[in-house]
């Protein structure tokens, strides 16, 4: 069994995967043959596991366990191939929440301002 304070460690990072994984809590715990309830014990840290149980875990989110535990989940993944592999040769390539976020509404305010113009065009049709 993994002790309960690394198992507190790990929980979080484990949700953070599956949520960019865009796996839901019931994807992975019909895969695991668990409840819902049981994985989201899992993920608040709340459940002892075994590591068989946890190398189960990184199976379904296709990662290793060394890079679960390297995880840091205060950043963010930036590049995920259409596998499902995180960066190039499964290795972790991050940004910042805040640098991608930034960079997101830079877009959008392009795009409303391009949306703007082009309904004044139509207006002078």
């Amino acid at each position: 069994m993994i002790e309960f304070d690394a198992l507190k460690q790990i929980a979080p990072k484990i949700k953070k995967i599956r949520e960019i994984k865009g796996f839901s809590q019931d994807y992975v715990a019909s895969k695991l043959n668990i409840t819902q309830n049981s994985f989201s014990k899992i993920e608040r840290g709340e459940t002892k596991i075994t590591l068989e149980k946890l190398s189960e875990i990184c199976k379904i989110l296709e990662i290793d366990l060394n890079m679960l535990l390297n995880f840091d989940e205060k950043m963010v993944f930036n590049h995920c191939n259409q596998t499902g592999n995180f960066g190039e040769n499964n290795t972790f390539v991050f940004n910042t929440l805040e640098k991608i976020q930034e960079l997101y509404e830079r877009i959008i305010a392009s795009k409303d301002k391009e949306i703007y113009e082009l309904k004044i065009k139509l207006k002078q049709s």
